[in-house]
């Protein structure tokens, strides 16, 4: 009797065995098309990423041409602003100078007309040549104002844009693991920060196995780790967080 109970669980082994690798057999298939699906969606996270690093370094490049822009444009400004000051000192001296002799003139009672009203005194001409240059410098100096508003504007535009590829640069798949949990103020601790990517505000999902735990959201950032508000109402079942569970940037 012994034997054949052990020869029946032998076969009933042998069947359970065979049945398993039958069973094998038939997942296999679904489980490569599962691992190419991955991939792919793999291949085309990592694309999105690269191409948010090119815009980044692109809007870098950009922003440091526009400084350049910015520091030629106030050379050129201060030195037209230096030269006006300069000129319209000397249109003050000439036209003190012309005050002078006109006074003289007028305390020595000559009746003789005074030369310095006329269009051929070199001093009233040297106030008109000057007084045009002042002009030409005034209109220079509006100009070069313009020019270095307009690359402080451009400026500010590129580190915004530089801004906007920081907070979007977090790599789909992105993954790490919960610390701890704070369950009467419904946060997480995670494994991962700034040095692997994390980014503010991005939410991420927590997994246990093969299914989804709950959903969380980035609040803090720190160099090695990063803290996370549990959303509410984004658990499976009864399911709860524990130390441990996987998270998972999906990109969403």
């Amino acid at each position: 009797m012994p034997k054949i109970l052990l020869s029946l669980s032998i076969v009933l082994i042998i069947a359970a065995a065979v049945l398993g690798f039958l069973t094998l057999e038939q997942k296999i298939p679904g489980l490569k098309t599962a691992a190419t699906e991955a991939q792919g969606k793999l291949t085309a996270m990592q694309s999105d990423v690269d191409k948010s690093k090119g815009d980044l370094k692109a809007a870098k490049a950009q922003l440091a041409t526009t400084m350049d822009e910015i520091k030629t444009a106030k050379a050129d400004l201060s030195t037209a602003q230096v030269s006006l000051s300069s000129e319209r000192g000397k249109v003050t001296d000439l036209e003190g100078q012309i005050k002078t002799l006109k006074d003289q003139i007028a305390s020595s009672g000559s009746t003789v007309t005074p030369v310095v009203d006329t269009g051929e005194n070199p001093l009233a001409a040297k106030v008109k040549e000057l007084e045009t240059k002042v002009q030409e410098l005034d209109t220079l100096n509006q100009t070069l104002v313009t020019k270095a508003d307009t690359s402080e504007k451009k400026a500010k535009e590129h580190e915004a844009e530089i801004a906007h590829y920081k907070g979007q640069i977090m790599a789909k798949g992105l993954q790490g693991q919960v610390l701890a949990v704070n369950g009467a103020y419904n946060f997480v601790v995670l494994s991962i920060g700034d040095k692997q990517g994390v980014v503010m505000n991005a939410q991420m999902i927590i997994v246990r196995g093969d299914r989804m735990v709950a959903k969380v959201k980035i609040t803090s950032v720190e160099p090695a780790t990063s803290i996370a508000d549990i959303i509410p109402g984004s658990g499976a079942g009864d399911s709860r967080i524990e130390p441990g569970d996987r998270v998972v940037y999906t990109g969403a």
